[in-house]
């Protein structure tokens, strides 16, 4: 019943999150109530609330970007689990994001930014071996093979949004 209830609330604040998207005291709210999650029953893991809780409670430490040791300690907390309690992906995502704020190159190639009125990826470190890490993690899904492929799309994403 307890993990029904924190299943629930996950999802709720993801959903807050998404509604709120440009709302900092939302992130902030968000990020102190996973922080109290996690301190009671650890990172939220997908045998523990679900596959859509657990992901809900990555993209709420991937928008706590006022606080960058919060991110870095549930990165650290993610990477430490098994591989089938949280997905790959998640960690390559927090992991650029944490090098970005950081101003140092991405690893994976998720995180852009607009030049001159153009998505173009932040910096990429080791651009050559991409897809190799990619397809590790699984960063694409089932969506996106590759990295040029997801830069295709997510370059289409902004020229619709224009």
């Amino acid at each position: 019943m307890l993990m029904n209830k924190l299943t629930q609330k996950l999802i709720v604040m993801m959903q807050q999150d998404q509604l709120d998207m440009n709302d900092l005291s939302v992130r902030k709210k968000n990020a102190r109530q996973l922080q109290a999650i996690i301190t009671k029953h650890g990172w939220p893991t997908i045998e523990l609330v679900g596959e859509e809780a657990s992901n809900a409670s990555w993209l709420i430490a991937q928008h706590a970007d006022h606080n960058l040791e919060f991110q870095k300690q549930c990165l650290d907390l993610m990477k430490r689990l098994p591989k089938k309690s949280v997905l790959s992906k998640n960690i390559a995502y927090l992991t650029d994001r944490i090098l970005v704020s950081q101003n140092k190159p991405q690893k994976y190639g998720t995180q852009f930014y607009i030049v001159n009125n153009e998505l173009k990826p932040r910096p990429i470190k080791d651009r050559q071996n991409i897809d190799k890490r990619w397809q590790k993690m699984n960063v694409g899904g089932n969506t996106w093979r590759t990295f040029e492929e997801y830069q295709k799309n997510m370059e289409e994403i902004h020229k619709t949004r224009k």
